[in-house]
């Protein structure tokens, strides 16, 4: 925090967004709950406005984080050796099924993250691929503190399938992003968020 600016720093990709007034008391909020619809009603108590144009301006502050996050993904799993980002990901996971159960509350709050990086991806001009919009996912869902898995994977019938590799994200077993039926493939390589501390956050 700096002097009423919140300042978000991603360490291993060095992108930054910058958080202020209004924005900056949608972030504290998010912060204390992932229930959109609480943090509306708080909104429109404290800045008389209406439902709806709160829903957006909650949802907005998570797209806006997306996009930049998302470039930084594509630039990153293009450029640099994933041996040197990967652990930006989170720990070694023993897979997305396994998985334990989560507080309705985290699991609200990674549905509304993976929720912004496809919008986010939307309005990109470029193509992204699973892996990079799960990447993004992951990053904003551990800066928000949710327990999500990242999974990477290849198809059973990998010499069929027009694209072997997936990647998808997953809370409590729940696939919110690369939505696919896992069952036709293969996990080889997960990563657990949820003992990580939020990378980057600037303290004070």
């Amino acid at each position: 925090m700096l002097d009423s600016e919140l300042v978000m720093i991603h360490v291993d990709s060095g992108q930054f967004s910058s958080l202020k007034d209004t924005g900056l008391r949608v972030w504290e909020l998010l912060d204390e709950t992932g229930d959109l619809g609480r943090i509306c009603e708080t909104l429109c108590a404290e800045y008389d406005v209406e439902p709806e144009e709160c829903r957006l301006a909650a949802f907005a502050v998570y797209v806006a984080a997306a996009l930049a996050l998302l470039v930084a993904a594509q630039l990153l799993i293009r450029l640099v050796s994933f041996a040197r980002w990967r652990g930006s990901l989170g720990e070694i996971a023993p897979g997305t099924r396994a998985d334990a159960p989560v507080p309705p509350r985290l699991a609200a709050r990674a549905r509304h993250i993976a929720a912004a990086v496809a919008r986010a991806d939307a309005l990109l001009p470029m193509r992204t691929k699973c892996l990079a919009r799960a990447v993004a996912t992951q990053w904003l869902a551990r800066l928000r503190g949710c327990p999500t898995v990242l999974a990477i994977a290849v198809h059973a019938d990998r010499d069929r399938a027009p694209d072997p590799y997936h990647a998808w994200v997953a809370v409590a077993g729940e696939i919110v992003i690369g939505h696919c039926d896992p069952r036709e493939y293969r996990e080889i390589l997960s990563f657990a968020g949820r003992s990580a501390a939020r990378p980057g956050a600037a303290g004070g």
